[in-house]
């Protein structure tokens, strides 16, 4: 299977509701696949605190730039905790 096919399969899981799915794809070895499961496991309502702390600390920038957006859309007053994973990395 491709890169391709396992970023579509993140997706579609975001939109059938397939949580087990799109937190398998939190794993997957290329960035962007990561970075789609982020965004499905938010719009499954799935996406916790320490999905978005993983993902901060994600070697990619492409996933740590995910989670940013994700962090920033989260209702109350959880994301500055989030913050802790960004000041202190020593990832560019």
């Amino acid at each position: 299977m491709t890169e391709a096919d396992r970023r579509r399969l993140a997706a579609l899981a975001g939109h059938d509701g397939d949580e087990p799915a799109a937190r398998a794809a939190l794993h997957d070895p290329a960035p962007d696949v990561r970075a789609t499961a982020l965004g499905a496991l938010e719009r499954l309502g799935g996406l916790t605190p320490d999905d978005l702390v993983a993902a901060l600390e994600d070697a990619s920038v492409v996933v740590r730039r995910r989670a940013c957006e994700a962090a920033a859309r989260l209702p109350g007053d959880g994301p500055p905790s989030l913050l802790a994973p960004l000041v202190t990395s020593s990832l560019p």
